[in-house]
């Protein structure tokens, strides 16, 4: 592969691009004088950290109706895959111990996975072309959260669903109750509580 990289390279018409987000590990790769790139980079790139500008624009702002409750989402599913569980453990990676980073994925993926079927499903009624307004709800503390809801405000009709990956963990008492904190918002709407799972995709 090197030697054929070596002497290939220059008329091969190809730009290759090598990134990482570990500066030791890239810095040996192509500066360790034992490695097999040594000395191939033409050119180093060092990115520096978002400004706030480009924070907004790749952050997705989520508020439902008119609340003053605000999150900024990431919505893109790899850079929250790599957020969630690379950049927030790369202590783990630099350490090597890639076994105990390996035991949290599959610990908390059920959870990160909950988080992309609520995507879907957002992204399912907007597909739909019958709602002119969808999000969450949240209180002030970031309790009693509610999932999806979708507005509809010409006819006056709201979908607010509890979303969960196994049906049985779908709790519809509580949603109406947590439904209650709305009802200012939702004054004069027709509305229908719905309980989404994995087999309603």
């Amino acid at each position: 592969m090197q030697h054929l990289w070596d002497r290939n390279k220059d008329n091969s018409h190809i730009c290759l691009f090598l990134c990482g987000s570990i500066y030791s590990l890239m810095h040996r790769i192509f500066e360790g004088s034992h490695e097999p790139l040594f000395g191939r980079a033409t050119q180093h790139i060092f990115l520096k950290p978002f400004t706030t500008v480009t924070l907004k624009q790749i952050l997705s702002e989520n508020h439902p109706g008119e609340s003053r409750n605000v999150r900024y989402e990431i919505e893109d599913n790899f850079l929250r895959f790599w957020f969630r569980f690379f950049y927030k453990y790369v202590r783990y990676i630099e350490a090597g111990a890639l076994g105990k980073l390996q035991e949290i994925i599959i610990r908390d993926y059920p959870t990160f996975n909950g988080r992309a079927l609520e995507e879907y499903f957002k992204c399912k009624f907007r597909e739909s072309g019958e709602f002119t307004a969808l999000g969450g709800y949240w209180n002030r503390k970031g309790e009693d959260e509610i999932d999806l809801i979708a507005l509809d405000e010409i006819e006056k009709k709201a979908v607010v669903a509890e979303i969960k990956r196994n049906r049985q963990n779908i709790k519809m008492d509580v949603l109406m109750q947590k439904g209650i904190a709305i009802q200012k918002e939702l004054k004069g709407y027709s509305v229908e509580y719905r309980g989404l799972d994995m087999e309603d995709m």
